[in-house]
């Protein structure tokens, strides 16, 4: 009968059925810990399926290995009770005799069994708190895994700021609409720019981040600039009547007049620009008068492709000037009407000029005035804001206002050749078609053509049609290679 030793025998493999399943958690624990740690050190990502097969399965092995080591003999059974219990080996002698008959070894193993039946079964979880302490360390450790910050190419510091528009910026930005509202610029200035300014407002409001609002801030100044741009057309018809700068000089002296919205600068500018045909000792009268003929070709040939509202004011003067100018070349048979009738074409333009321009200035003004306050308002500096310039006359950076651009009236030598051809320059020129600045040669073949169907329509006189073609004509025909 071994009912007392079967009794401590069981308890004892409870004991390490549950000292291998923490031993197996502990590894397990610890093996996700490790991975954990490793990805964030070597900056990956360690899929969660892959922790979780790991840690069961680390959690299983261990298990199985720590209970082989626990998991009670017999012999092993017998030999730690009568250490425990003090009983002299009665317990071993038991179990090594078990399989003997005999009255002696029948006696022995009845009190030895009895004396276990009668002692409480206690202590089976020895060294227990061994396992515990393991098992709390790869939890610890699993803890850290979880708390290593992950490695990002943001350096502390550097993270992006937190933005949100404060009541006076809204109060600001609004009080900036109604100003434009109510101030003088065309209604379609002030639409355009309350337009912009609005849009930025309700997009501000949903803005988390300082980066995204100056980018949505200066994204709207480049719009503002970009709707007086539109409206304004000095610039366009500067820029069109230059098409033809590279031959004469007084075509880009013109174009630099109207290239403008300072009207002192337009008046204190016609004089210079009257003395270009003025007759010297090393000029005659017919030299005068045939450069006077080549600007005004040039100037009714981009008046006869220049595509404006047919009500813009500087639009209606330039086109008077150039009827003026050409019929001034059919009608001055000497010097001194050349003069005059050119005293009387430039007086009428001013005249002409002077209120488009004025209205003009009030729409940059307004812009300007807008796009400042919004670098007032939100704290945007000029160098974070493109260049807003417009290009110069052949060219791709400048004011736009028509001063400091005196040093490109000289007459170059010529820019892109195929070989056949030698375009007049390399330097770009507005298209107003596409709303921007192309090669001069990119565009040569779609002029002509637009001017060509005009011409089939009848809408040019016969001399008219016979300046366009030589104009053409000539710079089709370019300057030879030598």
């Amino acid at each position: 009968m071994r009912k007392g030793f079967d009794k401590w025998k069981k308890k004892l493999a409870s004991a390490a059925v549950i000292k291998s399943a923490v031993v197996g958690l502990a590894c397990g624990v610890f093996a996700v810990a490790l991975s954990l740690a490793i990805g964030k050190w070597k900056e990956f990502d360690v899929p969660v399926w892959f922790l979780i097969v790991l840690g069961v399965g680390l959690t299983v092995l261990a298990g199985d290995v720590a209970l082989l080591f626990y998991l009670p003999t017999d012999k092993k059974v017998a030999k730690r009770l009568d250490q425990t219990l003090g009983l002299e080996e009665a317990v071993q002698t038991m179990v090594e005799f078990s399989s003997r008959d005999g009255e002696i070894v029948e006696l022995q193993r009845a009190v030895a069994d009895d004396k276990l039946q009668r002692e409480p079964v206690k202590g089976t979880l020895k060294r227990f708190w061994a396992c515990i302490t393991a098992f709390a360390v790869a939890c610890v450790a699993l803890v850290g895994a979880l708390l290593i910050p992950v490695k990002t190419d943001v350096v502390q510091g550097q993270a992006e700021t937190p933005f949100e528009i404060s009541k006076w910026q809204i109060m600001r930005l609004t009080s900036l609409i109604e100003e434009v509202k109510e101030s003088k610029a065309e209604q379609a200035e002030k639409d355009g720019v309350v337009a912009e300014l609005e849009t930025l407002l309700a997009a501000l409001q949903e803005t988390e981040t300082e980066k995204l609002m100056k980018t949505r801030v200066i994204n709207a100044i480049v719009a503002v600039d970009g709707v007086t741009d539109g409206v304004n057309t000095h610039a366009k018809i500067a820029q069109t009547l230059a098409l033809g700068v590279e031959r004469t000089k007084p075509a880009f002296a013109f174009a630099s007049l109207v290239n403008t919205t300072d009207v002192t600068y337009l008046h204190d500018n016609l004089a210079a620009f009257e003395d270009l045909f003025v007759m010297d000792e090393e000029t005659d009268f017919e030299t005068v008068q045939t450069s006077f003929t080549e600007f005004t070709t040039t100037v009714v040939a981009a008046v006869a492709f220049m595509e404006m509202p047919t009500d813009d004011g500087l639009y209606q003067a330039v086109c008077t000037f150039a009827q003026g100018a050409a019929t001034l070349t059919t009608t001055a048979t000497t010097y001194e009407q050349l003069q005059n009738g050119l005293a009387t074409i430039t007086d009428e333009f001013e005249t002409n000029a002077q209120l488009p321009l004025r209205q003009q200035y009030l729409n940059r003004e307004i812009s300007d005035f807008a796009i400042s306050e919004l670098k007032l308002i939100f704290n945007i500096s000029d160098l974070e804001v493109p260049d807003l310039s417009d290009a110069p006359l052949g060219g791709d950076t400048g004011n736009g206002d028509g001063k400091g651009d005196e040093d490109k009236e000289e007459i170059d030598d010529g820019g892109f050749s195929d070989g056949s051809t030698q375009y007049g320059s390399d330097d770009k020129l507005y298209y107003p078609d596409e709303n921007k600045y192309v090669a001069y040669g990119d565009v040569m073949d779609e002029y002509y053509q637009h001017i060509s169907s005009k011409l089939m329509d009848g809408e040019l006189s016969e001399e008219m049609q016979l300046w366009v073609y030589e104009y053409f004509s000539a710079l089709r025909d370019g300057i030879e290679n030598e």
